[in-house]
C-alpha cells in the first residue's frame, strides 16, 4: 500500500517552505492550468494562506537575525575601541603619575595590589535541602555562600521558627551529615554562614522526619 511521506516535523523552515509551493504548484497551480487533483479547492486554499503567513514569518525572522549579526558586529567593534581608548588613556595617567599611588587613585582607574576587600557579613544561606540516607541521619546541603569561611548547623525537636535550636555541626562544607538523631521524630533544621566579618542571617528552617 503506498502512502504520503511527511515527517514534518523533522523538516527546517527551508524545506517546509519548499514542500509547501511543490504541493501548491500541482495542486493549485495559477489558471487557466487546471490542478491536478479535483475537490481539493478549500483544502489547497487554507495550506496557500499558512504558506503565505509562514513564508513572510520566516523571512521577518530571516532579516532580524542578519540585522542582528550587523548589530553584534558593530557592538563589538566599538568595545573594541572603546578598550584601545581606556588602555591608551590608562597610559598616559601611569606616565604622568609616574607611581604616585594618590595621583593614580584620582584617576578612577582599579590599582594593582589593591584588592577589593568586603567588610560585610555572608549572606543568607538558601537552598537548604534535607535528604534520610540511613537511620538515624540526615543529610543537608544548600548554595555556598560569597565570604563565608565555615557554616554553623543547628537542629530542633520543637517549632520550627522558636526552636529551641543548639548547634549540632560547624562546617566548612556546604554539604554535612548530622548522625546519633532520633528516629520517627521530626528534626528541623538551619544553617549560617560565618565570615571573617561576622555572621550572616539564618536560613529559611527544613523539616524532615528522621528514619
Amino acid at each position: 500500500m503506498i502512502t504520503l511521506k511527511l515527517n514534518l516535523s523533522k523538516l527546517n523552515c527551508t524545506e517546509v517552505l519548499a514542500l509547501a509551493d511543490t504541493v501548491l504548484a500541482r495542486l493549485a497551480p495559477p489558471l487557466p492550468e487546471p490542478p491536478s487533483i479535483d475537490g481539493l479547492e478549500d483544502e489547497t486554499a487554507a495550506m496557500q494562506t499558512a504558506r503565505d503567513m509562514a513564508f513572510a514569518a520566516n523571512k521577518a525572522y530571516e532579516d532580524a537575525k542578519a540585522a542582528l549579526v550587523m548589530l553584534k558586529e558593530a557592538r563589538d567593534a566599538a568595545m573594541q575601541t572603546l578598550r584601545v581608548e581606556e588602555k591608551a588613556l590608562a597610559d598616559a595617567v601611569s606616565a604622568k603619575a609616574k607611581g604616585d599611588p594618590v595621583t593614580l587613585s584620582e584617576s578612577g582607574f582599579p590599582l594593582v595590589g589593591e584588592p577589593i576587600r568586603s567588610t560585610e557579613p555572608p549572606a543568607k544561606v538558601t537552598g537548604l535541602k534535607l535528604t534520610a540516607p540511613e537511620d538515624g541521619a540526615l543529610a543537608g546541603k544548600h548554595r555556598p555562600v560569597v565570604r563565608a569561611k565555615s557554616y554553623e548547623v543547628q537542629i530542633s525537636t520543637g517549632d520550627s521558627v522558636d526552636g529551641p535550636y543548639h548547634t549540632a555541626l560547624q562546617t566548612t562544607r556546604s554539604r554535612w551529615k548530622l548522625t546519633d538523631l532520633p528516629s520517627g521524630q521530626r528534626v528541623w533544621t538551619r544553617s549560617r554562614a560565618i565570615g571573617t566579618h561576622g555572621l550572616g542571617p539564618w536560613s529559611d528552617p527544613v523539616g524532615k522526619i528522621v528514619p
